[in-house]
């Protein structure tokens, strides 16, 4: 028995998958951030580098209006791709979520970038934060199949 609900979502049910996406990785994003130190200095532990629960918030919310309209920006032609290319799968929302994080991360670290020889200033924690992105695009990626494709 086949059906004949056409299984892509509306530009509207896009968009708003996409700001709550969006929300959902500056999180992922700034849990990151905090464990880099963490992972640097595993002997100290989590009490001497773990901020408080209002720090958290504060750069949500302060991400998030930045982070929404990047996402839209990335993430809407990028699910056009998809949809043009007929790639609906879970793997498929996870390459396009990594794709959508590592643009993202790139156009954050043009500013630090942007001095007299860039390649030469990039450093682990450069590349920590690029991997964060991705991170988060992945998850990103994950939850927007999950919500935009529930049958699947």
């Amino acid at each position: 028995m086949t059906s004949d609900i056409d299984p892509t979502p509306s530009l509207g049910h896009r968009v708003a998958i996409l700001c709550l996406v969006a929300v959902v990785g500056v999180t992922v994003n700034v849990v990151l951030w905090q464990l880099g130190p963490i992972l640097a200095n595993p002997h100290i532990g989590l009490p001497a580098h773990w901020p408080p629960l209002s720090f958290f918030v504060l750069c949500i919310v302060v991400g998030s209006f930045l982070a929404i309209p990047m996402c839209l920006a990335v993430g809407l032609p990028l699910w056009r791709l998809a949809q043009r290319w007929q790639r609906h799968s879970l793997a498929d929302a996870l390459a396009f979520g990594l794709v959508a994080g590592a643009i993202i991360g790139i156009v954050m670290a043009l500013p630090e970038l942007a001095g007299e020889a860039p390649w030469s200033a990039i450093d682990r924690s450069d590349l920590f934060m690029l991997a964060g992105y991705c991170v988060a695009g992945m998850c990103g990626g994950g939850l927007a199949h999950r919500l935009g494709y529930p049958q699947t």
